[in-house]
């Protein structure tokens, strides 16, 4: 599946990171859906750096923490059990269970145009997306 992403897609993880960690604050179970297993595991891996003093309980989908991780990665295919806030990294819009979704919407023009289509979607079923707009580079 193709990720809205520019060719460079891993190029704003540090970003998507930032995402991960300030949700993972607000102390409720969050679920990132990446785009694919490559962008999944770089977020895991990016989230044990956060810090000296600070851990993120993260785990990819398939991993045996998942259940108790703060923070769940999921590639697309993945079987995942709902959670509060959903993060989506993906080029479609998602359909599962939360109480809160985040958009990421890319700076590049082709990723805006496929977030408007996923805003589209989701106010179609009545749903209201938190927008993050992650910053040109």
């Amino acid at each position: 599946m193709k990720s809205f992403m520019p060719a460079s897609r891993h190029r704003f993880l540090s970003s998507e990171k930032a995402l991960a960690v300030k949700a993972s604050r607000l102390g409720e179970p969050v679920l990132v859906l990446a785009a694919d297993d490559a962008q999944a595991r770089l977020l895991d891996a990016r989230l044990w750096d956060v810090g000296a003093t600070e851990f993120i309980a993260h785990a990819l989908a398939d991993d045996a923490d998942a259940p108790v991780a703060t923070v769940l990665i999921a590639p697309p295919g993945a079987a995942v059990a709902p959670r509060p806030v959903v993060i989506n990294l993906r080029a479609q819009a998602v359909d599962v269970p939360c109480a809160r979704i985040a958009e990421v919407i890319p700076p590049d023009e082709d990723g805006r145009v496929a977030a408007r289509v996923r805003w589209r979607d989701y106010q179609a079923r009545g749903l209201a997306p938190s927008r993050i707009d992650l910053p040109a580079r």
